[in-house]
């Protein structure tokens, strides 16, 4: 089985050496490694004619959407990974990845990730893979970085790629659609590493706003009843929220008068 390796970027220099690292040092040789660059200004050309080996493009595109969904147009692998530019796999997990895909009978590998706040290495996640527990992002943690699932070809010829108009969550709406229609297979490994430093695409925007408009969205178009369910449990993480709030500080008024 073949891994494609699929990795949008612009102005990457600073980190996508170490991305293209964590490929070449796997203990799985049957992959290859595909770059679609948005037309870097920067020294990240330089890179890549640095290392034959990758299939690379330097071209305008319309987002990072529109890059994964380039990259997907031309590899030939029967497994499929996102890797950015900044993120990096732990070493040794492809073949995991495989083994778990020939002992199961599975569509998608989920594993879970580490952050990596300013250069130092924080919190592991732990993933779910169950679609509702997906759904309510605000109190289960989905697949957070695309270097942390794999899944077989025929999932992204059936969803359909990404969406071009959702700039910062379409790998959540790509996920949502993904664990809804086909069977996933979780392993307890750490297999990627999200690089968050202030000035990646993600750390610019409210996450969980983008995040409901984009369950909301979702369910709205493919899911009816599964709006219901997260309206319902919005309400009840609202309602214990300021709940907790006003507890909180009916015991600090209590404690002021004490004293």
């Amino acid at each position: 089985m073949k891994i494609s390796v699929l990795t949008p970027s612009f102005n990457s220099e600073d980190f996508l050496e170490r991305a293209i690292e964590s490929v070449i040092n796997q203990d799985y040789t049957n992959w290859e490694h595909i770059v679609m660059d948005g037309g870097s200004l920067d020294g990240t050309v330089a890179i890549l004619k640095k290392h034959t080996h990758i299939i690379w493009k330097s071209e305008k595109d319309k987002g990072q959407s529109d890059a994964m969904n380039k990259a997907f147009e031309i590899c030939t692998g029967d497994i499929i990974v996102y890797l950015n530019a900044d993120d990096y796999f732990e070493p040794n997990i492809f073949s995991l990845i495989i083994e778990s895909f020939k002992s199961n009978d599975c569509d998608m590998v989920v594993g879970n990730g580490r952050f990596i706040v300013n250069g130092i290495a924080g919190e592991q996640w732990n993933a779910e893979t169950n679609y509702l527990k997906c759904l309510i992002h605000f109190k289960y943690t989905f697949p957070l970085n695309s270097a942390t699932y794999f899944y077989k070809r025929k999932v992204q010829d059936q969803v359909g790629g990404f969406n071009i108009y959702n700039h910062y969550t379409m790998d959540y709406e790509f996920l949502l659609q993904t664990i809804k229609k086909f069977k996933t297979k979780k392993i307890e490994v750490c297999l990627g590493n999200f690089w968050m430093d202030g000035l990646n695409k993600t750390s610019t925007v409210n996450a969980f706003l983008e995040c409901r408009a984009t369950a909301i969205s979702f369910c709205r178009k493919y899911d009816f009843l599964g709006l219901l369910y997260y309206r319902a449990h919005q309400y009840q993480s609202n309602f214990l929220f300021w709940t907790n709030k006003l507890l909180t500080k009916v015991e600090l008024n209590k404690h002021k008068r004490s004293h």
